[in-house]
C-alpha cells in the first residue's frame, strides 16, 4: 500500500471510528467524566487512527453526547421520563435529542477526509 494515498476508508468508516470509540471511553471512565488529559490522550489516538488531525474540544462535545447517551441506558438521564410500568417512555425521542447533534458534530469532524474516489484515482 503507499501510504502516501492514505487507505482505503472514508468519512463513514471513520466516522464510525469515532462514535465507537466515544461509546466506549465514556463506558470506561468514571461517573465524573474524563479529565482534559484523558480527552487529549483519545485525541491523538484517534487522530492516528484515522490519519487526520482532529481537535481535542471538538472530541470534548462528543464525548459529552456518549456521556449522555450512557446516563440514558442508565436510567439517570435528566430528561427521561419512564415509569415502573413503561407507559411513559421518552428513552427514543431523548437519545434523538442526543444522537442528531452528535453526528451533525462527528460528521464536521470528518468531513475534511477524501472519498473512496479520490482515493483510487
Amino acid at each position: 500500500m503507499n501510504d502516501s494515498h492514505g487507505y482505503l476508508f472514508d468519512k463513514d468508516t471513520a466516522a464510525h471510528i469515532i462514535y465507537a470509540e466515544a461509546l466506549r471511553f465514556t463506558a470506561e471512565c468514571s461517573a465524573y467524566g474524563p479529565s482534559e488529559d484523558e480527552i487529549q490522550d483519545l485525541t491523538r489516538k484517534l487522530s492516528w487512527q484515522i490519519r487526520k488531525d482532529l481537535n481535542w474540544t471538538d472530541l470534548d462535545v462528543i464525548v459529552g453526547y456518549a456521556f449522555e447517551l450512557r446516563q440514558l441506558e442508565q436510567g439517570t438521564h435528566e430528561y427521561l421520563q419512564l415509569n415502573g410500568t413503561y407507559t411513559v417512555d421518552n428513552r427514543e425521542q431523548v437519545r434523538s435529542w442526543i444522537t442528531v447533534p452528535m453526528f451533525g458534530e462527528i460528521d464536521f469532524m470528518v468531513a475534511s477526509i477524501p472519498t473512496r474516489w479520490e482515493l483510487a484515482a
